[in-house]
């Protein structure tokens, strides 16, 4: 299954309403392959749908042509925890989140989650570990949809590294947190991270 998050709306792309288990959630499905140029308007206008499911026989190549209404970005991100379990998060602009940024031209997802978690926190020595998942958000850009691929990975750092936050990237704050606290940090972040911690089997 694939999601796209826009803003605290979410679109689903699945091949079986078993697949769904959220809430409150609307049904879409097509058998004569319209759906690709349908669902770009879920994007456009508010709207009382926040999770829209839409059923293809083929979520896959569904997805690839629906992503052909986008300009594409990739970045990418770490979860970073340290030897006393604690997970580092920054607060961007006033809202917690974790370090990612856009890659570079020709820069692996690995090498851009490194360099992103060095830049924005300061820190040095990183242990690059195993993916997590990628999470999907959309956003306006002028006249543009912009679809955007988070690659995360997980990575070990020493506590006793200074960590300096990148101010003129609106990183206000960095802070280890303990696993058992995570939960009064994500209750007021983003959808996506919360994906994050999800598909890493914590969510604190």
């Amino acid at each position: 299954m694939y999601k796209i998050f826009y803003n605290s709306r979410v679109l689903l792309l699945c091949n079986d309403f078993k697949e769904v288990k959220q809430p409150d959630t609307v049904y879409v499905c097509s058998a004569d392959g319209s759906l690709p140029k349908v669902l770009p308007e879920f994007f456009r206008e508010d709207s009382i749908i926040k999770t829209l499911a839409a059923v293809t026989c083929n979520q896959e190549q569904t997805f690839n042509e629906l992503r052909r209404n986008f300009k594409e970005i990739n970045a990418a991100g770490g979860l970073v925890h340290n030897e006393k379990g604690e997970f580092l998060l920054i607060l961007r602009n006033g809202i917690w989140d974790l370090p990612k940024g856009k890659a570079e031209e020709g820069e692996s997802m690995e090498s851009t989650a490194v360099r992103e978690v060095r830049e924005e926190c300061g820190l040095q020595r990183i242990e690059l570990g195993k993916p997590v998942c990628i999470t999907r958000h959309c956003y306006r850009l002028g006249d543009d949809l912009i679809l955007k691929h988070t690659h995360w990975f997980h990575m070990e750092c020493s506590s006793a590294e200074r960590l300096v936050p990148q101010k003129e990237e609106g990183i206000e704050q960095i802070k280890w947190v303990a696993g058992k606290e995570l939960g009064k940090y994500t209750e007021l972040t983003y959808p996506s991270l919360k994906e994050v911690l999800a598909a890493a089997e914590y969510s604190g």
